[in-house]
């Protein structure tokens, strides 16, 4: 296993997105991205864990990661945040296969299996921002 060509690999999906002013390997703080950044989108490394299932066989690795998304209300406030946001996520879930679980991912050759998490939204506490997380995990057998 690689882990740079698995994170490469789901940042190129989700730099394909339309409709974003900002796309990110470096995940910000919400309040540190300007609005003029906004749409962003964002790829954040989560976590590694070991593990034996019958899935992936004898011993694999799971590998977290997440995407996230902040939008910010029009300048005169006419359009709330929600819709903005809903527009963003429906952008990358669209370039995403079929909501089927599980999903393969085919990286140089190797075929990974994915499982797409929960999308978690955050919005009327950020004032005129928005935020949602898009969770994945990728299983990866050892060699």
């Amino acid at each position: 296993m690689v882990r740079e060509d698995i994170y490469s690999a789901f940042f190129s999906i989700l730099q394909s997105a339309q409709g974003f002013q900002t796309i990110s390997r470096k995940l910000a703080h919400i309040d540190d991205v300007p609005k003029e950044s906004m749409p962003y989108a964002a790829q954040n490394q989560i976590r590694e864990t070991p593990f034996a299932d019958t899935l992936s066989g004898p011993s694999a690795t799971q590998i977290e990661l997440s995407w996230f998304i902040y939008v910010a209300e029009s300048s005169d406030s006419s359009v709330p945040s929600a819709p903005i946001l809903n527009a963003a996520v429906d952008s990358v879930m669209n370039l995403l296969p079929s909501v089927a679980n599980p999903v393969t991912l085919q990286v140089n050759n190797q075929t990974y299996i994915v499982i797409r998490g929960p999308v978690q939204y955050f919005e009327g506490l950020l004032g005129d921002k928005a935020a949602a997380k898009i969770d994945f995990i990728v299983r990866v057998p050892f060699a």
